[in-house]
């Protein structure tokens, strides 16, 4: 008596096809998450390359006039006092000014532009300045919303109950804060 086959030598058992199921499974729970933050990070390299140029930016202004524009919590706009100031002397062009990426974020009522502010240093006024902006990352951060800055005895330093990023557990009160000018 003659049994016909039950394998069939061109497709896969059930124990294969379950095989490779899990380890796509496994191989997605552990790249898709590191996958899923990256435009966010890019976002927030983004806005901390912005900062960098804003204080490039600064610096040359201070280079010429010997102190930072005067500001506080000024939002950065090519139309704001400051932004003003940096286009009309030429250390920024207003079509190519920092603007955030998502023009959605920002440092408290600066949404879309980046938040300034001018130090006191060693009794000088605008002898320093502050650049902060919203960050989406935790890894990007390094102050929170609650961080105030405080100028003395020359040194600017960050007071208030200012959090590293590390100990704020979640990105939505963490900002990244530029100090220039020491």
């Amino acid at each position: 008596m003659h049994f016909p086959k039950l394998r069939n030598p061109k497709g896969f058992t059930l124990v294969e096809l379950i095989i490779v199921i899990m380890i796509i499974g496994i191989l997605s729970a552990t790249i898709l998450p590191k996958i899923m933050g990256a435009p966010a990070r890019a976002r927030d390299t983004g806005r901390i390359k912005d900062l960098d140029s804003l204080a490039i930016a600064l610096n040359q202004y201070y280079d010429d006039n010997k102190q930072f524009p005067t500001a506080a919590d000024e939002c950065l706009a090519p139309a704001s006092v400051t932004g003003a100031k940096l286009v009309s002397g030429g250390y920024l062009l207003a079509s190519n000014f920092p603007m955030d990426p998502t023009a959605t974020a920002g440092v408290g009522a600066c949404s879309g532009s980046y938040m300034y502010s001018s130090l006191l240093k060693n009794g000088i006024p605008d002898n320093a300045f502050l650049l902060g902006t919203d960050v989406e990352s935790d890894g990007e951060a390094n102050a929170n919303a609650a961080c105030a800055v405080k100028a003395t005895y020359g040194t600017v330093e960050l007071v208030d109950a200012c959090i590293v990023a590390t100990a704020i557990g979640t990105a939505e009160n963490a900002v990244f804060l530029k100090l220039g000018g020491l």
